[in-house]
């Protein structure tokens, strides 16, 4: 889904982070853009969280134009095999892509437990975690399986980003993994590691 900047009335595409304006880019900089020594907002960034579609939430994503009002704690609705769930925006500029070192503009996660059959029951099949996390149920199988419930438009979107974790066995020994979805970790909700 393409967005637009009105300029002087007229709606004027936006592509990489820029304007174009009859063939020539103007830079996007706090969601306005500078045309010939006038400022014009764009008009998708100014929208609440909830409001925008989640096609304007990944444009605004891409083009790395994350309004300011779009806060840690901001909610938005996203139905996934059939069920409503609720996303919530727990992190801004905060995860590091795993093809460079860029980081994510937002990272999102659930703010209930995903229900059916789209999720795991366990992390392993021996309730212990041999072989870490990236040979458990849930990176193998589970997240997976939600990810392909998800809309296409945001499944195409979702890029992966590296996440720490345990190679596992009581392991102090710490690996870097590539995922697209991740559960938090048990420091991370709890605040503790047993």
């Amino acid at each position: 889904m393409a967005h637009k900047a009105l300029v002087g009335g007229t709606a004027y595409e936006i592509s990489g982070g820029k304007t174009l304006v009859n063939g020539t880019a103007y830079e996007i900089s706090g969601g306005k853009t500078l045309v010939n020594g006038t400022v014009y907002e764009v008009g998708f960034v100014k929208k609440n969280f909830a409001d925008c579609s989640w096609e304007e939430i990944i444009a605004a994503c891409q083009n790395n134009e994350i309004p300011d009002n779009w806060a840690v704690g901001d909610q938005k609705v996203m139905t996934i095999g059939g069920a409503d769930y609720a996303i919530d925006i727990i992190g801004k500029n905060h995860d590091v892509y795993s093809d460079g070192g860029n980081t994510a503009p937002l990272t999102f996660q659930f703010h209930e437990l995903v229900q059916n059959d789209l999720y795991y029951d366990s992390m392993m099949t021996d309730w212990y975690n041999t072989g870490g996390y990236d040979s458990s149920l849930a990176y193998t199988s589970g997240l997976p399986s939600v990810l392909g419930a998800m809309p296409s438009t945001v499944q195409s979107a979702i890029k992966s980003v590296n996440k720490k974790s345990s190679v596992g066995d009581k392991s102090t020994t710490i690996e870097t993994i590539s995922c697209k979805l991740f559960p938090l970790s048990e420091v991370e909700i709890l605040g503790t590691s047993t």
